[in-house]
């Protein structure tokens, strides 16, 4: 059986393979090039969901200088999805074969994809030494769990964490209107002063 995904989509598992693979310096490269061609005053590296998992493994790389971290899991997908420890180590630590892993696993992403998202990205968060905002939505059922993010606070200085009230995952109200504009203009007004 194989997994549905499109090419966009394994492109972006390959990236997340690679980054978990400690592939990061093919990041840097693109991002210290692109800093010298456009001569930028500072790089930024944003990413929401699954993107922010990304943001998590790059906080050590020399050329980006600021980090927002958005609505994503601190302990990755174990405890979102209600599975146990048992099939949480089957998912982490076996060695199936490429074929094997595209197979899709009962919450819906292959066994690769779920691999990929299911670290914990607190103990990279913790270790930056570089400005990173973290925001995230108190009703967002994917990330229970971000109220986390604040025992980082006493040990690291530079993370600033912004939680919005009655917002889910996308930042939608009860109402399932956008606050997209007023998360934004924080992460701006963040940008700036940081």
């Amino acid at each position: 059986m194989k997994g549905n995904a499109n090419e966009l989509d394994l492109a972006l598992l390959e990236d997340r393979v690679a980054l978990r693979q400690g592939k990061k310096q093919i990041y840097a490269k693109l991002i210290k090039q692109a800093k010298k061609q456009l001569k930028p005053s500072e790089i930024i590296l944003m990413g929401h969901s699954q993107g922010a998992r990304i943001v998590a493994e790059m906080v050590q790389t020399p050329v980006i200088d600021k980090f927002v971290y958005m609505s994503a899991s601190p302990l990755g997908r174990m405890f979102y999805a209600g599975i146990d420890s048992a099939a949480y180590n089957n998912i982490l630590y076996r060695n199936d074969s490429p074929d094997r892993l595209e197979v899709e696993f009962e919450m819906g992403d292959s066994y690769k994809t779920w691999k990929s998202y299911s670290y914990s990205p607190m103990i990279s968060i913790a270790s930056t030494r570089k400005p990173l905002l973290i925001v995230y939505g108190d009703k967002d059922k994917s990330c229970v769990q971000c109220d986390m993010f604040h025992t980082l606070k006493w040990k690291n200085k530079n993370i600033t964490i912004k939680k919005y009230n009655g917002l889910n995952h996308n930042f939608f109200n009860e109402n399932n209107q956008s606050n997209w504009k007023e998360v934004i203009a924080d992460v701006d007004k963040w940008i700036k002063s940081n």
